[in-house]
């Protein structure tokens, strides 16, 4: 019965997979659309646009939660919600991590995922243990505003890359 094994580890894959994706959306993206849409930032800006309150393809208009039911075998409610969302501050936050931070760190979700820890609300260091909101400031000499604008946008993707 070779269909049977097969079966059983396409469903073990696919549960594998799912799991996975409702833990990290930026992981789910980068797998399933990062191949034809590129990085999930660079796509929102480009590619998306907010109209009527809701998230939408700049050429044809077409809604994304729409979109997202069918496309690329169409994903889980829960999926399509978290999604939109990252899509959504992504296509209305300029493009600072990518801008003052892409020559050092790859991604702001890479650095997020390896280098930064969530306590208590705020984000440290994870091997320096340095609070960011004292670290950004004299990283990099950014200004103010820079400084917390990507500590919101980290604090954001924070809780994309680690949902409970």
């Amino acid at each position: 019965m070779p269909w049977l094994r097969t079966f059983i580890l396409f469903a073990i894959f696919t549960l594998t997979t799912q799991s996975a994706s409702a833990a990290d959306i930026h992981w789910l993206w980068d797998q399933r659309c990062g191949g034809c849409h590129d990085h999930a930032g660079q796509f929102a800006r480009k590619s998306l646009v907010v109209i009527d309150e809701k998230l939408r393809a700049r050429r044809g208009g077409k809604d994304v939660e729409t979109l997202l039911l069918t496309h690329n075998g169409g994903y889980s409610p829960q999926d399509i919600n978290a999604i939109r969302s990252m899509l959504l501050a992504q296509a209305t936050t300029p493009a600072l991590f990518k801008t003052k931070c892409g020559n050092c760190h790859q991604t702001a979700a890479q650095l997020v995922r390896e280098q930064l820890v969530s306590r208590d609300g705020q984000l440290y260091g994870r091997y320096s243990h340095r609070l960011m909101a004292d670290f950004l400031p004299q990283h990099r000499q950014m200004k103010p505003e820079d400084t917390a604008l990507l500590l919101d946008v980290l604090t954001r993707i924070e809780s994309e890359v680690h949902q409970p």
